[in-house]
């Protein structure tokens, strides 16, 4: 018998390699497509790179590392001497001060109301007291007497004019403290000159020239006494008349300071010098200031002028074959690792999809952080987003597609950013941690720490760069911290990204698997309700299914998950399956054996319907389709037989046939989908079992996988020999664990084997219709 198990084996090995290369091949439909992607892929690509700013070769503050010759004469501009000349230009331009006039009709306003009262009041005590608080309150310290004997001395109106415009003329000069006289204003007017902008006009003025609080007033009163000689008025008192309003008027004014500065560097033209042929333009060993980084620049450019147009054609066409190489061999690491995807027209569009959208903000990048003045050229390599790609790629297909399209964006990348190598080893760096950290995130929080992760990578190939050129801290250190602020981005991204792709290409995460996890879910809510004993059937199965993709590295989650989900069509018919029958009679004894296997096998198409209507993923709905396989309803096949036999045969009859009584299929196409199938069959018939001892179910266990085994029913699942191995060790142990009996106490003895006996069936009809539901 073992002979015979083995050979049997052996040739199913055989049948199962040779149809899984021919599954996974690609054919000629396949051929197309994969054709049509690439080709679509490869020239979006193309025209990303052929249109990319790229970084500048050379990096100011770093290390040159050979030495450049002028081949081609040219002027270029001589940076250090043109910034020094226009801040020169800058520097000569004097700060520009704002003068507040308005004092002088404040002034007039009150005076004239001071000299209409002093005017027409007597000269009585209570009118000079009340005269008098009028002047103290406005600032002016004469007494009211002589202040009185002042106003009807004069001419009202043209000592007010005259006083009015006496002040204004003053307050034109400027006043500002003795102590902002004494420094300069803070040494902000250090050669004394500054511009004094007022209403009436523009005037270059030295700060010498201002008057203090104290002069203005004697200088006021000055020019009003020889201007006005009417009335007999002392200087002293004209002095106080305008010392209330001989206050600093003069305030610095910064925005137009600069304005004018900045218009003053721009009439400045650039200093040119003249680069002759032969004449080293920088040698190994130097450092590469701003102006040796123009001059490269430049000449770099005036090469590629003077290269005729049949050799730049040939330099962009020899730039698309190598970006064809690339995508070669990522499509060759995509078959080598990842073969079924060839076939998948839905997977072959998302990696595209990604893979352009990670060019895109990569030519975004570009541009935008190329006007960063704090990052120095070269380094951006390492702040480039080439890791968006293999970070989505890994959350839905697994490392190793991740590494395939991550090859190809990093080479993507590399040639729009014009340094292969900077770009390809941070990219590829992130890449690797992509792909490696970001397998089985369950929650959207880890995204984050992923992020730091290829962030951190970022920042030591930035450091790493940038100790290869030998560029400065003050460069390498702001790279390394943009390159982790840009693996947080990423992630936030990531986070964005992956509700879209879920819903665009209906294709399923750990993340949502998690969600549905919830036993909350309307149909499991109706699971446990209308059909309690599948409903426990199914936790049972997914326990199974859950520690044997640990055990084999699948996809526990979603071995789990699905095994909640696979029966959920039995809700239509719960009463037509063993595990739901509740002490009613059995709903098949009134059937003809091919009706009840059409109501078991319904099931499937039922439970398809259901998953749909509620929009669970493919991946859920595949499990529903598969975990059956075509396994037989061998039940009611032996009933059906069983009673052809028992009526003879007649002409007109029609015989059993098996397909009749087979599941409509497809066979399982994963490890987790074939997990399922066996967990489902084993967990059944495990309630077969009178006594369920180890080796009881481990004979129980070898005996169905057998069974699936040499019915072809895991043909296209993926599965090792040794994966059935370590499947049955898992379902030994867990079943025994979750089939122990427990001691019977004496006084219960009796109570308990009453309900048993009440509850029992036939064996071989338990067994039976379990096995023809196919559990």
């Amino acid at each position: 018998m073992n002979n015979v198990v083995s050979k049997a084996r052996a040739r199913r090995a055989r049948e199962k390699d040779r149809a899984e290369r021919q599954r996974t091949r690609p054919r000629g439909k396949s051929v197309i497509l994969l054709t049509l992607v690439g080709t679509a892929l490869w020239m979006t690509t193309a025209g990303l790179v052929l249109t990319a700013r790229r970084l500048p070769r050379y990096v100011v503050g770093s290390t040159a590392r050979n030495t450049v010759i002028c081949s081609v004469p040219f002027k270029a501009e001589d940076v250090t001497a043109t910034r020094l000349k226009r801040i020169q230009a800058a520097e000569s331009v004097p700060p520009v001060f704002r003068l507040d006039t308005s004092a002088a009709t404040a002034a007039r306003t009150v005076l004239a109301e001071l000299l209409e009262s002093a005017g027409t009041d007597r000269a009585e005590g209570e009118a000079l007291s009340k005269l008098q608080e009028h002047l103290t309150a406005a600032g002016i310290e004469i007494p009211a007497a002589r202040f009185q004997q002042l106003a009807r001395s004069v001419d009202r109106t043209a000592f007010l004019d005259t006083f009015e415009d006496v002040l204004r003329s003053v307050l034109l000069q400027g006043i500002i403290s003795a102590e902002a006289r004494e420094s300069r204003f803070h040494n902000l007017a250090a050669r004394d000159i500054i511009i004094l902008e007022s209403p009436s006009g523009t005037v270059t003025s030295k700060v010498s020239r201002l008057l203090t609080p104290q002069e203005a007033a004697e200088e006021a009163a000055r020019r009003l006494r020889s201007q006005y000689r009417k009335g007999k008025i002392s200087l002293k008192d004209l002095a106080a008349l305008y010392r209330p309003w001989s206050v600093p008027n003069v305030a610095y004014c910064a925005e137009r300071t600069q304005q004018l500065r900045k218009a003053a560097q721009e009439k400045v033209k650039p200093v040119r010098v003249t680069i002759e042929r032969g004449t080293p333009i920088v040698t190994a060993g130097d450092l590469i200031t701003p102006d040796i980084q123009q001059r490269l620049t430049l000449h770099d450019r005036l090469l590629q002028q003077t290269r005729s147009a049949s050799d730049r054609i040939r330099a962009r066409l020899g730039e698309l074959v190598v970006l064809l190489l690339f995508l070669i061999i990522s499509s060759g690491m995509l078959l080598i690792s990842r073969p079924q995807t060839f076939n998948s027209l839905r997977e072959l569009a998302f990696l595209a999809t990604v893979a352009v959208l990670a060019l895109l903000l990569t030519a975004a990048d570009l541009l935008l952080l190329q006007q960063v003045p704090v990052i120095r050229g070269a380094l951006l390599a390492a702040v480039l987003p080439v890791a968006l790609a293999p970070f989505l790629v890994t959350i839905f297909m697994g490392g190793a597609a991740a590494l395939a399209v991550g090859v190809w964006t990093c080479a993507g990348a590399a040639m729009m950013a014009g340094r292969p190598y900077d770009v390809l080893l941070s990219g590829l760096l992130a890449t690797i941690v992509a792909a490696t950290s970001a397998r089985g995130i369950h929650r959207r929080a880890r995204l984050f720490a992923v992020g730091l992760w290829i962030g951190a990578a970022g920042a030591v190939a930035a450091t790493a760069l940038g100790l290869s050129y030998g560029a400065p801290l003050s460069s390498v250190i702001p790279s390394a911290a943009l390159a982790l602020g840009s693996g947080l981005l990423t992630a936030a991204l990531v986070l964005i990204l992956i509700p879209v792709f879920e819903s665009i290409f209906r294709m399923t995460t750990d993340i949502a698997l998690l969600e549905l996890s919830d036993l909350g879910h309307p149909l499991l809510k109706r699971l446990a309700v209308e059909a309690p004993g599948t409903y426990h059937h199914s936790l049972m199965v997914a326990n199974l299914a859950e520690a044997a993709a640990h055990e084999i590295g699948a996809n526990p989650l979603l071995a789990r998950v699905a095994a909640y989900y696979h029966d959920i069509g039995k809700l239509t018919k719960p009463e037509f399956f063993t595990e739901n029958f509740q002490m009613r009679p059995n709903p098949h004894d009134d059937l003809a054996p091919s009706m009840s296997a059409l109501v078991i096998a319904s099931h499937v198409k039922e439970g398809v319907s259901l998953a749909q209507r509620h929009r669970l993923p493919p991946v859920i709905v595949e499990a529903i389709q598969q975990h059956h396989g075509t396994s037989m309803i061998s039940f009611f096949y032996q009933r059906a037989r069983q009673q052809q036999e028992q009526a003879g045969s007649h002409r007109n009859q029609r015989p059993v046939e098996e397909k009749d009584y087979r599941y409509p299929g497809p066979l399982p196409r994963s490890r987790e989908m074939a997990i399922i199938a066996l967990a489902d069959a084993v967990e059944a018939a495990s309630r077969t079992l009178e006594k369920p001892t180890a080796s009881r179910i481990e004979n129980l266990v070898r005996e169905i996988i057998e069974k699936k085994l040499l019915d072809g029913q895991l043909d296209e699942s993926q599965l090792t020999l040794r994966d059935l191995a370590a499947i049955r060790r898992v379902f030994t142990f867990t079943l025994t664990n979750m089939l122990h009996e427990r001691i019977q106490y004496p006084e219960h003895e009796t109570e308990r084997e009453k309900p048993a006996e009440a509850t029992s069936t036939e064996p071989g009809q338990t067994k039976g219709t379990r096995a023809g539901t196919g559990e």
